[in-house]
């Protein structure tokens, strides 16, 4: 009980952590995913939808542009509900994944890479039935304002935002929507997260060492490579998940489900479309990963109630 206390702990203190560190980058990685324009017309970062034009020539112009015109607040739109839900989502995981190895690793037995995998890829699938409708909650916050000059956001609080999702399209099509692009991109991504944080703590510390010795920098650089490594092979899931959840929010919707919004993005721009913005998500996951791993990890280190 208590290791589960601990675990439940560690994992909502390094969720809110690691949330702040990186929310400006999700903030940019959303609005240029959600300006593909899955016809292939144009550079896929233009869109007009009947409001001014707005056109990202990359991640940083993203960036440039949104504090230019709506404030560090722009870069941190809609971050309070997700604080929140980090908190609880990352003590979901945590929880999960440390109750899954201690039934399938015996203790004091040499870790399992196997275990590790299957533990994550557990406690990615539990904790999307969190993460998934607080992340449509999230994108859409974060869509407001977009080529708007002088309109006041639709929604004042993601309270009103969940509100109106609800009456207006219900639980499976409005509050769930994208939910399986979401598992898709949790399991493979908690899958390798574990045992990829395992991999380089062990291996910079040592033959001769724990992970244990290791510092609040090594930590850190552990954890930002993990969440590279993570981000790389999920992401691919996340395009048509953002692409599918804000459809509709700036214009007429697009897609009948998750299938046809891959279908489509894949005919108008080939492969190469799912890792549209990728790069200021790379940065997003290495400061997520930088702030959140150690966090977690001294958290158990000095936890008082062994």
């Amino acid at each position: 009980m208590n290791e589960a206390v601990r675990d439940i702990t560690a994992g909502a203190v390094g969720g809110g952590v690691g949330l702040l560190a990186c929310q400006p980058f999700d903030t940019v990685k959303s609005r240029i995913v959600a300006l593909i324009d899955t016809q292939g017309n144009g550079n896929g970062a233009t869109a007009t939808a009947g409001r001014n034009p707005i056109v990202y020539r990359n991640g940083f112009d993203c960036f440039v542009q949104t504090f230019k015109t709506e404030g560090i607040r722009g870069l941190y739109k809609g971050m309070m509900y997700p604080l929140i839900g980090q908190a609880i989502i990352n003590a979901m995981i945590f929880s999960v994944e440390g109750q899954c190895m201690r039934i399938l690793q015996p203790e004091g037995g040499k870790l399992k890479t196997t275990n590790s995998i299957i533990s994550g890829f557990v406690a990615g699938f539990v904790q999307s039935t969190v993460c998934s409708p607080m992340e449509l909650i999230k994108l859409r916050m974060q869509l407001q304002g977009m080529g708007e000059s002088g309109k006041g956001p639709k929604y004042r609080g993601p309270w009103q935002n969940t509100v109106d999702i609800w009456r207006s399209d219900g639980i499976r099509r409005g509050i769930m929507k994208g939910f399986w692009l979401t598992v898709g991109r949790e399991c493979t991504a908690f899958s390798l997260y574990f045992s990829s944080f395992r991999f380089f703590t062990e291996t910079m510390a040592g033959p001769n060492s724990s992970s244990d010795s290791l510092g609040p920098f090594w930590l850190g650089l552990a954890g930002g490579m993990t969440g590279c490594v993570v981000w790389i092979a999920s992401y691919p899931f996340d395009v048509p998940k953002t692409k599918f959840q804000g459809d509709g929010v700036r214009g007429p919707a697009e897609y009948t489900g998750s299938y046809d919004c891959i279908k489509k993005l894949f005919k108008g721009y080939g492969p190469g479309v799912f890792y549209k913005g990728i790069n200021p998500c790379l940065v997003r996951g290495f400061l997520n990963g930088f702030a959140l791993l150690p966090s977690v990890e001294y958290v158990k280190r000095y936890w008082p109630w062994t």
